[in-house]
């Protein structure tokens, strides 16, 4: 393939000076010094030296120095977050969030170097309060690949690497549970009152160079459900919660709080019902005088009943015997039932006929 001079050049002058630009970002974010490699500005010649390489070529060298980045991970984590702080070569120290749903939760870290021929050294220091740096022996390994530390507590920890390469990590570990509440508030017989309470686990770290107290950043949803189902109003809105439409069944009330680290907490409570319902059905509801007609009670926690059939007549028993309707025209029936906590409620059918 052939270019023109004008339009070579540029192509290996722009790729060039990305290449320079990225090799400068990638190598001092992982501590090693221009001098450990030959100077940018040869690299960036030699490039345009060159005839344009084809794009796989090309993609495979910009990822290159991506395989010799800093490792260090903590399996099992739910999350990660950067420092507000930055580090060496501008970056950013990762803050590890564990989900304490064990209540026994603790922080692993596991380290290898990014540069150089094994084995290394590695040295383990906890971030101690009493001297603002990293202080606290943790452990060491000498003569091995990778290095790795559990039963972690809350806190910063820096590994120290040496041997075949020399450099340091830095990370925070975070064990994170959000508090929940669930309880009844207040209850008649027309209503129940929910209350939740929804709490974020709140965590601090240090600026190592500053000793500067830094806040992690965490938010908080909330969610009520019930089993069997019921009617919540803005379950996700409203933290204290009342329906108007009580559950007529015993139900269990749960609240679940979820973070922004994706850690949950759920809290619950049995509730036993008062509530009253009156039902009824007809049968036939239309036909020609003189007219038998049953009613069906199907009422929820009825005690005391009052049955209107519309013609005068009246009962009190809570399945009463077929009324019958001798004369023409359109009846009105009505059932009023009263629970033994006195909760009331009435329905009516219209137009038997």
């Amino acid at each position: 393939m052939k270019y023109s001079i004008l339009t070579d050049y540029r192509s290996r002058s722009t790729a060039g000076y990305v290449w320079t630009l990225f090799l400068k970002h990638h190598y001092q974010r992982i501590g090693i010094k221009l001098h450990h490699i030959p100077k940018l500005a040869k690299f960036r010649f030699l490039f345009m030296k060159f005839e344009p390489v084809r794009p796989i070529v090309f993609l495979l060298i910009l990822l290159f120095p991506l395989g010799c980045l800093a490792q260090l991970s903590a399996p099992g984590a739910k999350t990660v977050r950067y420092s507000a702080y930055t580090g060496t070569g501008g970056s950013r120290d990762p803050v590890f969030v564990y989900c304490n749903d064990s209540g026994t939760q603790t922080g692993s870290l596991v380290a290898s170097s990014p540069a150089g021929t094994a084995p290394f050294n590695y040295s383990w220091f906890r971030w101690s309060e009493a001297t603002s740096s990293f202080s606290i022996p943790v452990k060491t390994e000498n003569g091995v690949i990778s290095s790795s530390v559990g039963g972690l507590a809350e806190g910063g920890y820096r590994v120290s690497v040496s041997g075949g390469y020399d450099t340091s990590f830095t990370a925070w570990i975070f064990i994170d549970k959000p508090f929940s509440s669930a309880a009844l508030q207040n209850r008649t017989c027309d209503y129940v009152a929910l209350k939740g309470k929804a709490v974020v686990d709140t965590f601090f770290y240090r600026n190592p160079s500053t000793g500067a107290r830094l806040r992690l950043p965490n938010g908080v949803k909330f969610l009520w459900s019930s089993d069997p189902v019921s009617a919540i109003p803005f379950p996700d809105l409203e933290i204290n919660p009342q329906t108007f439409d009580p559950p007529l069944v015993d139900v269990t009330y749960m609240l679940e709080v979820t973070d922004s680290m994706g850690c949950i907490s759920e809290s619950s409570f049995e509730y036993e019902s008062i509530h009253v319902k009156a039902d009824f059905s007809v049968e036939p509801s239309e036909g020609e005088a003189p007219l038998e007609v049953a009613f069906t009670d199907k009422s929820v926690r009825g005690a005391v009943y009052m049955w209107n059939f519309g013609d005068t007549a009246t009962s009190k028993l809570n399945s009463p015997d077929p009324h019958i309707y001798y004369r023409p025209g359109e009846y009105t029936v009505r059932l009023v039932i009263e629970s033994d906590l006195h909760c009331v409620d009435s329905v009516k059918f219209e137009k038997i006929k």
